[in-house]
């Protein structure tokens, strides 16, 4: 097992980790009725990495090229279907923050044409690049994909989704510092750890 197929595992621990640990609010505030479209897509999210996760760790298996290029489509497929549905959340999110305003509307629609549609275009550029070959003697015993070729263009992909990111986290902080000086010292505790995390989880995607 090489490096990168010990990353890939690694990341897979930690989400089964992550997921056993929260299991109980889950089943108290998620898995319980009633049920609503917020359950829904929180169950989507949380467990689809399930499904990339294993069939990432499963292309140090893979035998042929045939396949892998097949099944790293499929994963590619399932990625792009949770970035979507997180950059979504985050839309909304911000779309709720500034109280259905029609001008955050043309701006969240703003920011998505401008960096989420182009990074579709550049993944699937870059997806048609791939090709697969037989492991090199040097890296026998070591079975599964291989690349031989790859486009370095999917890395514009990435900076796209930073800056989407960005733009929204800049929004966040607007909107944060305008309620914590509205809210009172009772509800500042709150307010204040509720955008806390929303700055956490952009400083952990930007990281990853």
């Amino acid at each position: 097992m090489d490096a990168l197929s010990c990353v890939l595992l690694a990341s897979l621990t930690v989400l089964v980790y992550d997921t056993l640990d929260t299991l109980p609010d889950q089943i108290n505030y998620v898995w319980t009725p009633p049920y609503s479209y917020g359950s829904l897509l929180y169950l989507v999210l949380r467990y689809f990495p399930f499904i990339d996760g294993i069939m990432a760790v499963n292309f140090f298996t893979l035998p042929t090229p045939t396949r892998c290029r097949t099944e790293n489509r499929i994963v590619t497929c399932i990625i792009v279907i949770g970035i979507l549905l997180s950059e979504g959340v985050l839309a909304l999110r911000t779309y709720a923050l500034y109280n259905r305003s029609r001008w955050i509307t043309y701006v969240l629609a703003g920011i998505w044409v401008c960096t989420v549609i182009p990074a579709l275009a550049i993944t699937g550029v870059e997806l048609a690049s791939l090709e697969y070959g037989p492991a090199p003697p040097s890296l026998l015993p070591i079975y599964g994909c291989h690349f031989s070729h790859a486009s370095p263009i999917i890395i514009g992909a990435y900076l796209l989704l930073v800056v989407s990111e960005t733009a929204v986290l800049v929004l966040t902080i607007v909107m944060a510092i305008r309620h914590l000086r509205r809210a009172s010292r009772a509800a500042q505790g709150w307010v204040f750890q509720l955008y806390r995390d929303g700055v956490v989880f952009y400083v952990s995607v930007i990281r990853a």
